[in-house]
């Protein structure tokens, strides 16, 4: 989910905006340190915390692409933008890079950024491109870093990394996950889907 707006204040010379006060660190702080191991029984990080983040955060940005006519686009979806709110779950932070779309519009061209994060889509690298769709990329890296994986990985890898370690029901979930980072980040936007589908696998692993 995004962090919870307690209230405004147009009065000032600039707008003060009043936020809901969760922060207990970045995702990427959770990720990087402690373990750094692939191992599901993570006693720091357990799989069940890594699932509901990667579900509400899938949420929060099918929410920024659906309840307005023009959708909108995060674009800075990183590890970094999540913050922590101490129960287990996660909060969409940073809406700085935000882009609406044109009304009626599916993809904007805008200047390309690279010195933003590793986490852009090859539309946006080549073209400046921005759409629902390079959001949906962004968020399948972070789904791989959320699994502490470093890259895209093959079904071969996951039978041999993970049966000898990690119950079976755990297992075929890391195995959704990992298909549905996959499709995330599909060079070909066309193939990946909405964050809105995205959510909704989530929520059924």
């Amino acid at each position: 989910m995004c962090v919870e707006l307690l209230g405004c204040c147009l009065e000032t010379e600039f707008p003060i905006l009043v936020f809901k006060n969760c922060f207990h660190g970045t995702l990427s702080h959770r990720i990087h340190s402690g373990t750094t191991s692939t191992c599901l029984e993570d006693p720091v990080f357990p799989w069940e915390e890594k699932l509901r983040i990667a579900a509400e955060i899938a949420h929060a940005v099918a929410y920024l692409h659906s309840f307005t006519v023009r959708p909108i686009i995060h674009n800075d979806i990183t590890a970094e933008n999540i913050i922590l709110d101490g129960q287990g779950g996660g909060k969409l932070a940073n809406f700085s890079r935000c882009i609406p779309l044109p009304l009626g519009g599916t993809d904007v061209e805008t200047p390309i950024l690279l010195e933003t994060h590793c986490c852009l889509a090859p539309e946006y690298i080549s073209k400046g491109r921005v759409s629902e769709k390079t959001d949906v990329f962004s968020f399948g890296i972070l789904l791989f870093e959320v699994l502490q994986c470093d890259a895209r990985l093959s079904n071969a890898t996951l039978e041999f990394d993970f049966k000898k370690v990690i119950e079976r029901v755990i297992e075929m979930q890391f195995k959704k996950c990992i298909e549905l980072a996959n499709l995330c980040t599909s060079d070909k936007d066309s193939e990946r889907p909405t964050m809105k589908e995205a959510t909704e696998e989530l929520w059924r692993i």
